[in-house]
């Protein structure tokens, strides 16, 4: 089994905005974040909000993946250079499929004594040659190892933990080579008023010509399910709402800059929207919402604004004081 796409896709996208600051700063200057910037933080964040709410459902945290692919490219607004990175093929969420070319599941299938879609105790190793792709633009390593828990493996429920142990993507490029590694913990508990989510993740880059770089993400959101619709275990999620609140810090060397997220609107989830996305055929699942991204301890500075409507890409802004 391959790791989830949007894990995959957010293990790029905070990289994506430290290289910006980086190649945009003086290295002796203080890590300063100008308005444009901000801008792409702000589209770094939306692309982790939209990956934290597919991983409130253990089978939509580990839906498979073909091959990531790296490229450089000039990003908007300000023509700012970036690490993107690529996703084809993804394929139904299956905890019974083992893919034939990466990934290894401890057990197969693996073992889920109250049948809610959560495994008691599964972990899944990365490694090479397996996890080697050779594409025509260059090679691609996939290495590490992710686990995912039933903390209550008796009894049917929704909550599981996730956890991500050193899963690298090593790359070689004509344009650019290094790796992007990625370690965290996701936990979702249940109650009568829905779900709780706790996201931490370290993120850290090696990337030849750059400086090293480190990304933390701290959140706790939570999902409430519309009014008339039931979450149910081993099911998409219903239509619902999604709060997201929670601080970022990215680092260069002994500099670092600190951001505050704060949900402003609740984010409307919507599930035809996120089937959507699954099948290619959408940008976010999200038909509402906004989410403001500001610098930590600077009163003077303006915030990133996101903003979601119609299943669309998210809209960021910056709004000044």
């Amino acid at each position: 089994m391959t790791l989830s796409s949007r894990s995959l896709r957010r293990a790029s996208a905070l990289t994506l905005a430290a290289v910006t600051l980086v190649a945009c700063s003086d290295s002796t200057a203080p890590l300063d974040v100008s308005p444009e910037q901000l801008e792409v933080i702000g589209q770094a964040m939306a692309t982790e909000i939209e990956s934290g709410v597919t991983q409130l459902t253990a089978q939509d945290a580990m839906t498979g993946v073909e091959m990531p692919q790296f490229s450089v490219q000039r990003r908007a607004p300000g023509g700012l250079s970036g690490l993107s990175l690529n996703l084809q093929g993804a394929s139904a969420p299956s905890f019974q499929v083992v893919g034939t070319e990466c990934g290894v599941m401890s057990q197969n299938p693996p073992t889920d004594s109250d049948a809610d879609a959560v495994p008691d105790n599964l972990t899944i190793t990365f490694s090479l040659p397996a996890c080697r792709f050779i594409e025509e633009n260059g090679t691609f390593d996939l290495t590490g190892m992710i686990r995912v828990t039933d903390p209550a493996p008796g009894t049917a429920g929704m909550a599981f933990n996730m956890a991500l142990d050193n899963v690298r993507f090593t790359f070689a490029t004509a344009e650019l080579s290094g790796y992007v590694r990625r370690d965290g913990l996701t936990s979702v508990s249940a109650s009568q008023t829905g779900l709780s989510q706790a996201v931490s993740g370290l993120e850290s880059a090696v990337l030849n010509g750059y400086p090293s770089l480190g990304v933390d993400v701290d959140w706790a959101a939570t999902f409430a399910a519309a009014q008339g619709s039931t979450i149910t275990h081993g099911e998409p999620l219903p239509d619902g709402t999604y709060n997201v609140n929670g601080s970022m810090e990215y680092r260069q060397g002994g500099r670092s800059a600190h951001f505050n997220i704060t949900t402003v609107e609740a984010l409307e989830y919507s599930a035809e929207c996120a089937a959507a996305v699954a099948e290619g055929l959408a940008w976010s699942p999200f038909v509402a919402g906004t989410v403001r991204v500001a610098v930590r301890n600077d009163g003077s500075m303006g915030f990133a604004q996101i903003m979601y409507s119609g299943c669309n890409e998210a809209t960021v802004v910056y709004v000044g004081q």
